[in-house]
């Protein structure tokens, strides 16, 4: 007995000195620093950072626009369509928010690094900042369960962005009213009054629309 009740003297002040160290560095959800789950890196240590095409650097780079990030994103993954983990996981860091952060940060200074590195760097950094709607856990969760819901949505994002791919650069305007559709689908899919949406209620405004659209 003495030594459970010494175990929950060490667990309970290892969770209150997790609570204060989250409120130091002004993260409301003390998970967000936890450890991470390893094998959430599985297959990703082959894949290297400098797959992203040369276009979508020099045409997003530095775009700071919160509602294009998604979009920009999906303009990438033609490159990388076939490589289903890099898609997922491109995908939920849109809808953090930070896609252009990401790669502004952690892929443009380090070409050559893997792929493991960078995104240690990226969950390093995403422990020091305020919580966002897909926390650590639940990337942890999403990798670990149905590729469906993924799939789907990504899907659903594609048919816009091909739309993009397929006109020529000069076309300024069309590319304008493309990628003006795809922010407004972001807007009404993807959050609320600018706050993003949590995952599953994304997915469930995106069934709405397609059960009203039928």
């Amino acid at each position: 007995m003495r030594t459970g009740g010494h175990e929950i003297i060490i667990l309970r002040r290892t969770n209150e000195d997790q609570v204060r160290r989250a409120s130091k560095i002004g993260v409301d959800d003390p998970t967000l620093i936890e450890p991470y789950d390893e094998s959430y890196l599985d297959g990703f240590a082959d894949l290297p950072m400098n797959f992203l095409q040369t276009e979508f650097c020099n045409r997003f780079s530095g775009k700071d626009d919160p509602h294009l990030h998604i979009t920009s994103y999906i303009l990438a993954m033609s490159a990388i369509r076939d490589r289903s983990v890099a898609l997922k996981v491109m995908f939920t860091h849109s809808l953090t928010g930070d896609a252009t952060t990401w790669y502004n940060e952690f892929v443009r200074d380090y070409p050559e690094a893997p792929c493991r590195e960078m995104f240690k760097r990226f969950i390093a950094h995403l422990g020091t900042k305020k919580p966002q709607p897909v926390s650590v856990g639940e990337l942890v969760a999403l990798k670990q369960g149905s590729d469906k819901p993924f799939i789907n949505s990504i899907d659903w994002f594609t048919t816009m962005a091909s739309k993009v791919t397929k006109c020529p650069l000069s076309h300024h305007v069309k590319i304008s009213i493309i990628l003006e559709n795809a922010n407004n689908e972001y807007k009404t899919f993807f959050n609320h009054g600018g706050v993003p949406l949590m995952f599953n209620i994304m997915l469930e405004r995106i069934a709405l629309y397609k059960i009203t659209k039928s």
